[in-house]
């Protein structure tokens, strides 16, 4: 089995792959045209089946490979331990969101701000970094403001989500749309609550409700 490169994660693909990392088993990386991202395949003994956990997001300057090497070792030992690592995870990241007390317009606002940065690109060009950046606000900015701006981002949760769905289908925000309530969904997920804010020259988005892929 290769071992993942620092390269191979700087390396955008047309087709999303996969590597397994030879060195630190169950730890892999997800490569596609908007980056790569490492996560941890192990035995989760409280639900008795194998399972992934999301380490974080590729950045030459702040998570390397050797980080996620070290990351996950320190995660599979104390999952072999017993310990719901998963669980933990999440729990973490809640009570920091909870901490921050940033309702969910402050998040998107620190998210644009993350997204229209000019990095340097693999062609030495600097543009922003989220190169499509318009659509993706322009979404949050219709939808996730107007129906949750006031709200703070940790206590979003699915249920709110699903009712702001279901009001874009029947036309409440506009003319009636399955594909708005799609496109909804995709940019306005829970998942990512509590997410740590990163240094100013990290790739890793601020802590957000928001969760875009």
């Amino acid at each position: 089995m290769a071992n993942i490169t620092n390269r191979d994660c700087e390396t955008r693909v047309s087709t999303p792959k996969k590597i397994y990392d030879g060195k630190r088993p169950g730890l892999f990386v997800k490569i596609g045209q908007k980056g790569a991202t490492f996560h941890l395949k192990y035995y989760d003994s409280a639900q008795c089946r194998q399972v992934s956990l999301k380490l974080g997001i590729y950045c030459k300057d702040a998570f390397t490979v050797e980080d996620a090497r070290a990351e996950a070792l320190q995660l599979r030992s104390r999952a072999a331990r017993g310990q719901d690592i998963a669980q933990e995870a999440r729990v973490a990241k809640a009570q920091q969101a909870k901490l921050s007390g940033k309702t969910v317009d402050e998040v998107i606002g620190e998210y644009e701000a993350w997204i229209k940065t000019n990095v340097r690109k693999p062609d030495g060009e600097m543009r922003p970094r989220i190169e499509s950046w318009q659509d993706r606000v322009g979404y949050l900015r219709r939808f996730t403001s107007t129906a949750l701006g006031d709200m703070v981002a940790s206590e979003v949760d699915n249920d709110h989500i699903a009712q702001v769905s279901n009001d874009i289908v029947a036309g409440k925000y506009g003319k009636p749309s399955v594909s708005n309530a799609r496109h909804f969904r995709s940019s306005t997920r829970p998942c990512s609550i509590g997410r740590r804010k990163p240094a100013a020259n990290t790739s890793r988005p601020p802590p957000a409700i928001i969760c875009l892929s």
